[in-house]
């Protein structure tokens, strides 16, 4: 009897135990989805990056993703904005590749090794 209890007991523990982490990774799943904002992105750079001629379609499509994503006070999600960048960059804009790419070291320090990498490359085609 005494061990039917015991069994009890550690199947109790155990159950809250299992529903604590259930709903910690809930809630860290929740905080998640609220970090930043992806609607959309991966349809977006698909199409600009496998279908000649969408580019431009793709470009606005990302712009508007990002001003939603700024209006909504809510972080554009990793690469998003470097990505818009590059946009610019593959037309020669470099300026404006330079200020995009800038903007994602802002929102993404962990970005910082290759968009520098990026922003030297947009410096030297404004140099040539």
């Amino acid at each position: 009897m005494n061990q039917s209890r015991l069994r009890a007991a550690a199947i109790v523990s155990f159950a809250i135990t299992a529903m604590a982490i259930q709903a910690l990774f809930g809630v860290v799943y929740a905080a998640d989805k609220r970090m930043y904002y992806w609607s959309g992105h991966q349809r977006v750079i698909t199409s600009a990056n496998n279908t000649p001629g969408k580019i431009k379609s793709s470009e606005a499509a990302l712009l508007k993703l990002i001003k939603k994503t700024d209006e909504a006070g809510r972080r554009v999600a990793p690469g998003l904005l470097a990505e818009y960048g590059y946009f610019f960059f593959e037309r020669g804009e470099f300026d404006t590749a330079i200020y995009w790419f800038e903007r994602e070291i802002g929102e993404w320090p962990e970005s910082a090794v290759l968009m520098k990498k990026m922003i030297e490359r947009a410096r030297e085609g404004l140099n040539s």
